[in-house]
């Protein structure tokens, strides 16, 4: 009798390499199903791995009551539906179910192999695990977040999603209605369609309430993509290039100019800002950056000076994450905070009043992503995710000189940053990268546990301070007045 299989139920390509570390791969929970079936009499212990979608199926199933089930693996991503809040709290009770964010699924699938010895697996082995399903983690939430957009459209034709990043142009106003997104002012190939008749590109029709033209309330399902109606194309409009003297077709050839000749542009570098440690002592004298799509790369010099004095925070000069979007700063510990400190650099994204928050929705919801840049390679890049709180205070409008920062307080290993401080550091500076993804949200915060963090240092103290002394100082002079 064999002791153990473990199956995995699995919807996106996967390598062969990968592939045969299991004992079965499927593409549909009913395949695993029938696979515990078919060696239910032939096998004591069964581990399954499966996505948050199916586990009620599963539940349902009279396969679930099989004494040699003993291990459910669940693993949720960023986009699934809130309804798997209410299936965690069903499962509680059943110590055999654990929950795991998919982005943390290669590592756990390594363990999982080694405890199990499907096969010895060396170093080199699970690198090529965890490689190989980021890769296919990427395409599988890529997917869903296409899937999801699709079925918040009023039309049910298939129809390939809009580019993220949109082109800046000199002569904006008079580029064709077709091609330019009312809110952020960038040309866009394919746009989706407001009720009103109006244009939007995909990240404002994500973050904004209304339509900037009309004010008309943006409702999901109203939204269309495509016209077939349409009697221009983009090589018809004529472009000139936001930052040279170029001009010509607004199709292919600017695209292509702008790529090859302004590629900086997609990620604008912000500066490191001199302000105090107190948050509303934040300097004002810097002019705002305007990233093109939520992509920027801060630069921070003289580390070795910041990493005298451990409980130095710095922050970033203020930018705003995308034309017409939300403002903020970055803040960082190169040398951690609180618990992380001493072992881990802390990252945190800063919410700031901006000229546009009363347009956007709230509370900010986002993927952000930190990636400490390697100036050698791109593989000696370190990245970590979060995903905001959005019961924080942290996330939602702010309304004083800026929001409690709101990152990872444990975001890169000090003893990797050591020990490859050839790979990241260049002339006393390194290079962070931040990343906000507008199609990536927090479906439901219990099961998220340990993934965003609140900056604990002693300004949260004093603001805390502050706002019970406003607390005390109202309740006197109510009590004076009566």
């Amino acid at each position: 009798m064999e002791s153990s299989k473990i199956l995995l139920v699995w919807t996106s390509p996967i390598s062969d390499a990968v592939a045969q570390l299991f004992n079965n791969v499927s593409v549909k929970l009913s395949e695993l199903i029938e696979c515990i079936t078919n060696n239910i009499m032939a096998t004591d212990l069964f581990h399954l791995i499966i996505p948050l979608d199916s586990l009620q199926k599963l539940i349902e199933d009279p396969v679930y009551h099989f004494p040699q089930i003993q291990y459910i693996d669940v693993y949720f991503d960023d986009l699934d539906d809130p309804f798997g809040k209410q299936l965690y709290l069903t499962v509680l009770h059943d110590h055999r179910i654990k929950f795991h964010s998919i982005r943390d699924l290669p590592q756990r699938l390594c363990k999982i192999i080694c405890d199990n010895a499907v096969v010895a697996i060396s170093d080199s082995l699970c690198r090529e695990i965890v490689y190989a399903l980021s890769s296919s983690i990427e395409d599988r939430i890529g997917a869903k977040s296409a899937s999801m957009l699709l079925r918040h459209c009023k039309t049910s034709k298939q129809f390939p999603l809009a580019d993220l990043r949109g082109f800046p142009v000199k002569n904006i106003d008079e580029v064709h209605s077709d091609f330019k997104c009312t809110s952020c002012q960038l040309v866009f190939e394919q746009l989706y369609r407001l009720e009103c008749g109006h244009r939007k590109c995909s990240i404002c029709v994500k973050v904004r309430t209304k339509c900037a033209v009309c004010s008309i309330t943006i409702t999901p399902n109203r939204i269309s993509v495509g016209d077939n109606s349409r009697q221009t194309t983009m090589k018809d409009e004529q472009a000139v290039c936001s930052n040279c003297d170029w001009s010509g077709s607004l199709g292919v050839y600017y695209q292509e100019h702008f790529k090859v000749k302004h590629q900086d542009l997609w990620t604008c570098f912000v500066q490191t800002s001199d302000c105090s440690n107190h948050a509303w002592e934040f300097n004002s004298k810097y002019s705002t950056t305007t990233l093109l799509d939520g992509t920027g790369i801060w630069r921070i010099s003289d580390v070795d000076t910041l990493k005298k004095n451990p409980k130095k925070a710095i922050y970033s000069s203020p930018f705003y994450l995308f034309p017409g979007g939300y403002r903020a700063c970055l803040k960082l510990y190169l040398n951690g905070n609180g618990q992380a400190r001493h072992t881990h650099t802390s990252a945190f994204l800063v919410l700031i009043p901006g000229d546009y928050d009363e347009h956007l929705r709230w509370p900010f919801q986002y993927q952000v992503t930190f990636t400490l840049l390697g100036h050698i390679s791109d593989k000696y890049n370190v990245s970590t995710s979060f995903l905001p709180d959005k019961t924080s205070s942290s996330c939602q409008r702010p309304l004083n000189t800026m929001n409690i920062p709101h990152g990872v307080v444990s975001c890169f290993s000090l003893d990797t940053l050591g020990k490859y401080r050839h790979h990241h550091v260049q002339d006393d500076t390194i290079y962070i990268k931040l990343q906000v993804n507008f199609c990536a949200e927090m479906p439901f915060a219990s099961l998220m546990l340990g993934v965003n963090e609140s900056c604990d240092d002693e300004e949260n103290e004093i603001e805390k301070t502050v706002s019970k002394l406003l607390d005390d100082l109202l309740c006197a002079t109510m009590k004076n007045t009566t």
